[in-house]
């Protein structure tokens, strides 16, 4: 039988193991044995009358009855995150399963454990109170909201009033402390010029001692706390003053980029109002242009019918006129043929033509040598002529003497 899908790791085989014998037989020591299909890489089988077949693709694997992998092969997929789980464990896996669907403890809607953190943060039902509600914010949202809220500046105007009536308390608790000090001086004198006569005086004047005893010691308690408290109020009142600070500067950086934006706002302005006015006229152009379109369409509908019908008349004299053609075929070509021929006899002329420029020119090259030699022999006779006269001249005169 051929088990194409079977993957199997074996570790510290005996050394009489064979391929074969590990088909046939299971008998023989091994330490551990890993299944595993190969089509899907499901780790997780179940047996059908005797043959085991992986549980997410359903390929069979293994036929073979062994009994040390039934306890392996009773696993369970997770319906979840399809994962191979112990059937008594799945409930314990389901607490840890992050495709695990649970309800939100806000809005009461299934999402599953892995995206529960995120949506807790965007759940609408989730409302938080703003960090600065203790000075009077009563802002409310989701986290994401509230995180948002908190890093604007919308709480400069609390932070102010907290801080005028923190100036307030601290004024009048210095002032209840000046008369808590002078009375705590006046309850020490009279109570050291008490001591004195106490030693004197009757029982009842003993019990009017101790009286004022528990009052100074209840005096005392308050002036502590008030210390206390004016101390955390001078330390919440540095704590807001830097915070003022910072908050100041923040606003001056607001106040900056506002008027940025003023600026910007003022051109975005502007260039809406150039780009309706080109808007405007782009419109009024293409009204125009669909007019015009509607009137060419118009036109070209009917030009398009009077060419549809020439097409036919033409189709109609086409058809009785054929024979004309092809007999004005043949004309054109012979007639093709014919110039053909003049072009031949055109060309031949042209080369003549060059040829009989050629022989012109040289005749003229020729005349203008033979025009420049007779004029240089014109010279010359005449030179001649001029010492013959001479000559003559000279011997005339001459036989004459």
């Amino acid at each position: 039988m051929n088990y194409p899908f079977l993957a199997l790791v074996l570790y510290h085989q005996p050394a009489w193991f064979t391929f074969p014998n590990f088909l046939s037989k299971w008998t023989f020591a091994m330490d551990t044995v890993l299944i595993m299909c190969f089509k899907c890489g499901s780790k997780s089988l179940f047996r059908i009358g005797g043959d085991f077949c992986c549980r997410k693709c359903g390929s069979q694997v293994l036929r073979h009855e062994k009994a040390g992998i039934d306890s392996y092969l009773h696993e369970e997929l997770c319906s979840y995150c399809n994962s191979s789980v112990d059937p008594d464990k799945i409930k314990s896996h389901n607490d840890v399963c992050d495709m695990y669907p649970i309800n939100c403890s806000f809005c009461n809607r299934k999402f599953i454990c892995q995206t529960m953190n995120v949506h807790e943060r965007e759940c609408v039902c989730n409302l938080r109170w703003c960090k600065y509600c203790p000075i009077g914010c009563q802002f409310q949202g989701t986290q994401l909201e509230t995180e948002k809220h908190e890093v604007g500046n919308f709480h400069a105007e609390l932070v102010m009033k907290l801080l005028l009536n923190l100036q307030t308390e601290q004024s009048v608790l210095a002032r209840s402390l000046n008369e808590l000090m002078s009375l705590k001086d006046g309850n020490t004198r009279r109570n050291s010029s008490a001591g004195v006569d106490c030693q004197d005086v009757s029982p009842s004047n003993n019990e009017c001692c101790i009286k004022m005893k528990v009052k100074q010691d209840n005096m005392e308690e308050i002036i502590r706390k008030q210390e206390m408290e004016i101390n955390s109020c001078k330390l919440e009142y540095g704590l807001v003053k830097d915070m003022f600070a910072q908050q100041s500067k923040e606003i001056r950086k607001l106040e900056e980029s506002l008027t940025a934006l003023t600026k910007q706002q003022t051109e975005q302005c502007d260039k809406v109002e150039n780009h309706e006015n080109t808007l405007n006229a782009v419109i009024t152009a293409n009204n125009h242009l669909t007019k015009s379109v509607a009137k060419d369409k118009k036109f070209l509908s009917d030009k398009m019918d009077d060419l549809s019908r020439k097409q036919n008349d033409f189709e109609d004299d086409f058809a009785g006129d054929k024979d004309k053609l092809d007999k004005n075929c043949t004309q054109q070509k012979e007639m093709r043929q014919k110039l053909e021929k003049l072009e031949n006899n055109c060309n031949q002329q042209n080369q003549l033509k060059k040829k009989l420029e050629k022989l012109e020119n040289d005749c003229h090259q020729q005349q203008n040598q033979l025009k420049e030699k007779l004029d240089g022999l014109g010279t010359d006779i005449t030179r001649m002529r001029n010492k013959l006269l001479s000559f003559h001249t000279s011997s005339y005169f001459g036989s004459y003497e």
